[in-house]
């Protein structure tokens, strides 16, 4: 988690960081920041992107919400399940 904060508040100033009292609150917005941080960080490959911001955060959003059912923290590819694909789109 400090990593992820590391990367999300990376040269923002102490006065410029999210204020709250609540939890939950706190984590969604170091998370927002994170996300934003990581899809508009500089790389070395100059390659098109293949998916759009909306696209990747709308899967992200998929594997979240099957992770939560399977009671999982963890994403490993491996333990992904037919089951997870539900529609005809989903399975390539």
């Amino acid at each position: 988690m400090l990593n992820i904060m590391v990367i999300a508040y990376q040269g923002v100033a102490i006065e410029d960081l999210p204020k709250t009292e609540v939890v939950e609150e706190r984590r969604n917005q170091l998370f927002d920041a994170y996300i934003e941080r990581m899809f508009h960080r500089p790389t070395r490959l100059k390659v098109k992107q293949q998916y759009s911001e909306v696209q990747t955060k709308r899967w992200l959003t998929w594997l979240a919400h099957r992770l939560v059912e399977q009671s999982q923290t963890i994403f490993f590819l491996e333990g992904m399940q037919p089951t997870w694909l539900q529609g005809k789109g989903e399975r390539i």
